[in-house]
């Protein structure tokens, strides 16, 4: 069985032919595209290859087939998407939510899909390593909820749903997302 370097290879030489595909890199997958696509998972890969039916710049480089794979877009069919990615849409009746749940869940939306546009991602190859990243920003929007929710019961709450105690929360999480971060790298490199 092929890996998927052979993969790509062999899909970039069917669409763009070989002969451009070795101008442009040679004959064999160099080790930096080996390297770089053996990060993406199934679904991200699968969803580059499909893309590229749509590139019409010619073979693509390397940064340009990673955006294909990961950059989230309209032209995704839903039905593509794995059902542990489908989200539902909120409402403000959400049986087991509170407002200020739903709230928070809006929120952290927002601040996921920032980051993102930041090409800044909470996921992983490995599920458990996607919900370790996704652990500190899910605990400081719980906290805050309740934060909210203590001061709304207080009337002590401000006028704008205290969007500073919010910044400060997700910077606390970022902090200890990159903490998570720095110490994964330093166990693979170990």
């Amino acid at each position: 069985m092929a890996d998927r370097g052979d993969e790509l290879w062999t899909v970039l030489a069917e669409m763009f032919g070989a002969t451009a595909l070795e101008a442009k890199y040679g004959v064999k997958i160099p080790r930096t595209w080996r390297s770089a696509i053996s990060q993406l998972n199934d679904f991200e890969f699968a969803r580059g290859c499909r893309r590229l039916l749509r590139f019409r710049r010619g073979v693509p480089s390397l940064p340009e087939f990673l955006n294909l794979c990961r950059e989230v877009g309209a032209e995704d069919d839903p039905n593509t998407i794995p059902p542990a990615f489908r989200l539902t849409p909120p409402t403000d009746d959400a049986k087991g939510f509170d407002r200020w749940a739903i709230v928070a869940n809006r929120k952290l939306l927002r601040h996921i899909c920032t980051q993102a546009e930041r090409k800044i991602f909470y996921t992983d190859r490995d599920p458990q390593r996607a919900l370790e990243l996704l652990q500190p920003l899910l605990e400081h929007k719980r906290q805050w909820a309740q934060e909210m929710r203590e001061a709304e019961a207080a009337r002590e709450l401000p006028a704008n749903g205290d969007d500073a105690a919010w910044t400060d929360r997700m910077a606390r999480a970022e902090v200890w997302v990159n903490e998570i971060r720095v110490a994964h790298a330093a166990r693979v490199a170990a």
